[in-house]
């Protein structure tokens, strides 16, 4: 469907930065939301375009898809905002995944 990182990044977000997804029940219920910070997102085959600060920060499709469809299906009744950090378990990590691992069940496989 998608050439290359860069035209599902487009579609994603624009920028690599953050995708908000939103549920509302029935009308008069409160808004729950998570912001996913996404911000090295590159295919396998597009590792050479990536910079040590990129690779501490990367996210693999798969680990990305399984983050989208934990944050959709998280109960946020104590919590209706919250921040997840969309990369993979790197070895240096620039974001910190200990909440998002906490709150969402997040078990990065790469």
């Amino acid at each position: 469907m998608f050439k290359n990182s860069r035209s599902l990044n487009a579609l994603l977000c624009g920028y690599q930065d953050t995708i908000l997804l939103t549920a509302a029940g029935n009308a008069g219920a409160r808004v729950e939301a998570v912001a996913i910070r996404i911000v090295a997102f590159e295919y396998q085959h597009e590792w050479s375009q990536l910079n040590s600060r990129d690779l501490s920060a990367w996210t693999e499709p798969n680990d990305l898809c399984s983050l989208i469809v934990k944050t959709i299906e998280v109960d946020l009744t104590d919590n209706p905002f919250i921040i997840a950090h969309g990369i993979s378990d790197n070895r240096f990590k620039r974001l910190d995944l200990s909440d998002t691992k906490r709150i969402f069940e997040y078990d990065p496989k790469s």
